[in-house]
């Protein structure tokens, strides 16, 4: 399989003078689960949303199966960390909007809309509105609006941050088990290293800003990461362990670049 994402000496500065992205050298391979993680700052976040063509390149080149990122696409879905539910419409209609904008046929639109209703099981709330709902619903929501419309790759921002343990661990097993059935391409931002090595199938360890490549660490894992033997086992640990002690230094320097003049 050839890569779906490739940025090359890609640079980002914000007005007036704000490096976030200086000289990020990333290839992604169609099929891979790549969790990014960083010192709070340097530019994990603004990675994802260039190649969501959320925000424009400064420098360098961003290519999303072999074409130059210029603007958002279907096939490149993000699910947020704070969810951006439209709240004057139903979750129905929410599920929906994404297959109508783009014109998707009333017959297809019904049977993929059944079954990511099925899969989320989210038949109960489909009258509510967003706010009727508990947060946990919601996150299920968003990440089964970006699903109905069957992007080639899935960018996850945090998503599960302010759910309770239950609900978090029920939807990582879901992205797992979508990842592993489905064969999606998937980009995971977090700061929480434990779930980093717990889902992906490389890390990505980012330098204190202006970010970059710091180091990518290969996680053999079983696929089936919520067996207690694999979530719990040594091997495990040592990866966790390997990851911090990558990130380790870079989290000081953040630290000690927050107390500096203009950072």
């Amino acid at each position: 399989m050839g890569n779906i994402v490739e940025a090359t000496n890609l640079k980002k500065v914000f007005e007036p003078d704000i490096v976030a992205l200086d000289g990020f050298d990333l290839q992604i391979e169609e099929g891979d689960f790549v969790a990014i993680i960083g010192p709070s700052g340097c530019g994990k976040t603004t990675f994802m949303r260039m190649v969501a063509g959320f925000e424009s390149i400064t420098g360098g080149t961003l290519m999303f199966e072999g074409n130059p990122v210029e603007s958002t696409d279907y096939n490149r879905g993000v699910v947020f960390q704070d969810v951006r539910l439209f709240p004057f419409l139903k979750i129905e209609d929410n599920l929906k909007y994404g297959m109508v904008t783009r014109g998707l046929n009333s017959g297809k639109r019904e049977q993929v809309f059944e079954e990511i209703v099925d899969q989320f099981r989210l038949e109960e709330f489909l009258s509510f509105y967003p706010h009727q709902v508990s947060l946990g619903t919601q996150q299920k929501v968003g990440m089964a609006r970006v699903l109905v419309n069957d992007p080639d790759l899935i960018m996850c921002d945090e998503p599960f941050n302010s759910l309770d343990w239950r609900t978090r661990e029920e939807l990582q097993r879901r992205i797992l088990e979508l990842w592993k059935d489905k064969g999606k391409t998937i980009i995971y931002v977090t700061h929480n290293v434990r779930e980093a090595v717990y889902l992906a199938k490389k890390v990505v360890v980012c330098t204190v800003r202006p970010g970059k490549v710091k180091e990518i660490v290969d996680i053999d894992l079983p696929d089936e990461r919520w067996l207690p033997e694999v979530r719990l086992g040594e091997r495990f640990l040592e990866l966790v362990r390997q990851t911090a002690d990558s990130l380790k230094d870079e989290v000081i320097k953040g630290r000690e670049l927050e107390n500096a003049v203009g950072y």
